[in-house]
């Protein structure tokens, strides 16, 4: 009985010194993908925003067609400024042509902002297989991160590539020659990863994660400034704040104009005014916004590099990584909610020329 209990306590003190030095590594895994689906949650809500608001923007000049008179030009048209005229003084029909103008895959913004979605979504697919890898137990497991892996940093590449090299006139070639290169990057993580495979042993998992890592790491590197200059000059929140601050505005002069005719009860004017206000305070933080997810993006890149460098020197747990994780998990929060946005603020927020409170540091 003494020989088995003691056999019992071997086994479970080798399998705790077994799993957790890349526990930090699962966990750092399980951060990067908190971070990058809260990024494209944001980034999926702007996408419906844009929809939304040009489909308000149509509705408000379609809405009236009891006028004697047809507007000269299509509602769209009128939008984009192509065709002046006062809307209070003619029919303005809703069109085939103006349902097109809501979706418009040829614009530059959209088509810059879904490359940037699919690099964003393959870094969550990438932390989700790391983690995978940190923690499996059997080939099969140990296989299915492998393809996610590969498959995963390979996306990453073309999208590094797609983003890089979008205005380069010799663009095809370039991106064919380098992801032919990047072939030689995934063999070597599918090697890593079968020598694991083959002798399930945590020497293996260390020596298939550093390879992994190391892999990963000459993608990221590259990956998330291109990301962030393109967030620089898009400036996404604030390009739907001013369509959101057009609506809202319009909202106001139908609001002044229907009290006019017939005002509302005090309660009911009192939750619309607040309504507004909600509104107008989202409206002005869309450059704090715009400052966070770069910054999310930028810390997603430093952890990586951070950890990566202790994984080279065989550190699986260490109070660098914990830091790593820190980090990105205070990116995640901000993300998350408006009080923490503020409050990651280090600098002073202040309130622009152009409407939208920025953080000075």
């Amino acid at each position: 009985m003494e020989k088995v209990l003691l056999m019992t306590f071997s086994a479970l003190t080798l399998s705790a010194c077994v799993t957790t030095p890349t526990t930090n590594i699962a966990e750092f895994g399980l951060s990067v993908t908190q971070v990058s689906q809260q990024i494209n949650t944001n980034l999926d809500e702007l996408s419906e925003l844009a929809l939304q608001s040009q489909a308000d923007s149509l509705a408000y000049l379609t809405l009236n067609q009891s006028r004697d008179q047809l507007c000269q030009g299509s509602a769209s048209e009128i939008i984009q400024g192509e065709v002046l005229v006062n809307p209070a003084e003619c029919n303005i029909p809703l069109r085939l042509s103006d349902l097109d103008s809501i979706i418009d895959p040829t614009s530059p913004l959209l088509r810059k902002q879904m490359v940037i979605l699919e690099a964003n979504q393959q870094l969550t697919t990438y932390a989700n297989a790391l983690t995978q890898l940190a923690n499996v137990s059997s080939k099969v497991e140990i296989q299915q991160s492998s393809i996610k892996l590969t498959s995963a940093l390979s996306s990453l590449n073309d999208s590094y590539l797609d983003l890089r090299y979008a205005k380069d006139s010799n663009r095809e070639t370039i991106i064919t020659t380098q992801q032919q290169q990047f072939h030689d990057n995934e063999a070597i993580i599918s090697t890593a990863v079968a020598g694991f495979a083959s002798a399930i042993t945590e020497e293996k998992r260390r020596s298939a994660l550093k390879e992994v890592m190391t892999q990963g790491e000459r993608v990221i590197e590259k990956l998330v400034p291109v990301i962030i200059s393109e967030l620089n000059q898009v400036k996404l929140h604030q390009s739907m704040a001013t369509i959101e601050l057009s609506a809202l505005s319009d909202e106001l002069i139908q609001y002044n104009q229907a009290s006019l005719k017939r005002p509302q009860k005090q309660a009911k004017a009192a939750e619309n005014i607040m309504d507004f206000h909600q509104r107008y305070i989202a409206i002005q933080a869309a450059a704090l916004k715009d400052q966070q997810v770069i910054k999310a993006f930028n810390q997603i890149a430093i952890s990586h590099r951070e950890i990566t460098q202790q994984v080279n020197k065989d550190r699986f747990s260490s109070k660098e990584i914990v830091s790593a994780i820190s980090q990105l998990n205070k990116e995640y929060k901000a993300l998350r909610s408006f009080k923490k946005l503020l409050a990651s603020c280090e600098g002073k927020i202040i309130k622009g020329d152009d409407g939208f409170l920025t953080c000075k540091t």
